[in-house]
């Protein structure tokens, strides 16, 4: 058997704690520097906002009895929105909290959400874009104000933009 040079062994430990050290410093590291990273949120940007240039009422829709509220928007922001909720009121001086749904909304979209999705490749009202919307209030009778709140969407959820808030009082 030939003889190990001990030298060589020492000089591998060597290495491997030296491996070892750097490798437990930099999760040290990490650590720290993770904790004062601030976590990015999902939020609307100020500049978001849909106005309502027109409404028509419509007492009679397609010579039914539904009464129907035609909302002319048009996105006054910097940035793109993917839709809005709508709530409206039965007095104009009162919080708008009852949700008014879109006419032939799919299956399953939540009442008072309304979105700007007509393009499979392009969703979204851009800057400067206008929209007519038709909104059913049958089951409300009157409308004497409404509120709509534009939304983007994050990864997973949408994302109310606060700051872009319209009231309008209108009379149907």
């Amino acid at each position: 058997m030939t003889k190990l040079n001990r030298k060589a062994v020492s000089e591998m430990i060597g290495y491997v704690l030296l491996i070892a050290i750097a490798i437990a410093i930099s999760l040290i590291v990490y650590t720290f520097v993770k904790a004062y990273v601030p976590v990015m949120s999902e939020a609307c940007p100020d500049e978001t906002k849909i106005i309502i240039e027109n409404y028509t009422c419509l007492e009679r829709y397609n010579g039914g009895a539904d009464k129907v509220l035609r909302l002319s928007t048009r996105n006054q922001g910097l940035h793109t929105v993917e839709g809005f909720v709508a709530h409206i009121s039965n007095e104009s001086g009162k919080q708008p909290v009852n949700p008014i749904n879109v006419i032939d909304a799919p299956k399953g979209e939540q009442p008072g959400v309304v979105f700007y999705i007509d393009d499979p490749v392009r969703s979204g009202l851009a800057p400067g874009e206008a929209k007519d919307i038709l909104l059913n209030y049958t089951k409300y009778g009157d409308v004497r104000k409404i509120e709509i709140k534009p939304f983007r969407m994050g990864k997973n959820t949408l994302v109310l933009c606060e700051a872009g808030v319209f009231s309008q009082d209108i009379e149907c």
